[in-house]
């Protein structure tokens, strides 16, 4: 998860779009790996959510991040930061 969470920053500290998907290509990778030894955490695919976000991966964005609502119903931290993404999600063409 950390090392996700490292790539996810670089990704967002990139100013290339290949440089960036390089990053969020990793970032996926290891949210992936994380949720294999801990599927119950939210915050991973919230995290793997995000990933798919980043590369216009809607439907796949959707699934992760409503079993991330799934996991945790009751943590307001996720709730917020589910909301946030919503909020700025991008308008359907």
């Amino acid at each position: 998860y950390l090392l996700a969470k490292a790539y996810e920053q670089m990704a967002l500290a990139q100013r290339g779009e290949g440089a960036r998907a390089a990053f969020v290509d990793l970032a996926a990778r290891e949210y992936r790996a994380a949720i294999d030894l801990q599927p119950t955490s939210a915050w991973y695919h919230a995290g793997l959510g995000w990933t798919y976000l980043v590369r216009a991966e809607k439907a796949k964005a959707q699934r992760a991040f409503a079993t991330a609502a799934w996991l945790a119903p009751k943590d307001p931290h996720m709730q917020r930061y589910l909301r946030d993404i919503y909020k700025s999600w991008p308008p359907a063409p």
